[in-house]
């Protein structure tokens, strides 16, 4: 269940995820009455959860065997970029594979290529004076 400040943040994602009007035209009320009234609905109706990835049971025994110790399934997601519905299609021995390939994908090199470096110019000054020029006028200022 959410607690109020959860709620309020929800709310107030839900109005700004609206599709953008033109600047002109006023947010139509009616239409934030009806999110508004959408996720209190949801609210009395207790379908409003929140999820975690370790959760997912099914998908972190799919991998356990190439997961590190310790680590959490969503680091494991990270580290190798393998996708929970691709894991349900792969074998053991696909999977073993694709996280072997992502861990040599994955080691911290030295840049190949040289670095680019500049020498440290002069700091920049600026002119005592400057015009500004519009379509129809010409103004010159002292800085």
């Amino acid at each position: 269940m959410l607690n109020q400040r959860e709620e309020s943040f929800l709310r107030k994602l839900f109005r700004e995820s609206l599709p953008m009007f033109e600047p002109t035209q006023p947010l139509p009320t009616q239409r934030v009455e009806e999110i508004d009234d959408m996720i209190s609905k949801s609210l009395q109706r207790g379908r409003l959860t929140t999820l975690s990835l370790e959760d997912n049971h099914s998908a972190i025994s799919r991998v356990a065997h190439v997961m590190r110790k310790g680590e959490k399934f969503g680091e494991f997601l990270s580290r190798t970029g393998l996708g929970v519905a691709q894991m349900f299609t792969m074998t053991k021995d696909e999977i073993t594979a694709f996280v072997a390939v992502a861990e040599a994908n994955n080691d911290i090199r030295e840049p190949r290529a040289p670095m680019l470096t500049f020498p440290s110019s002069a700091p920049a000054t600026l002119p005592a004076r400057a015009a500004i020029v519009g379509r129809n006028f010409v103004a010159e200022v002292d800085l």
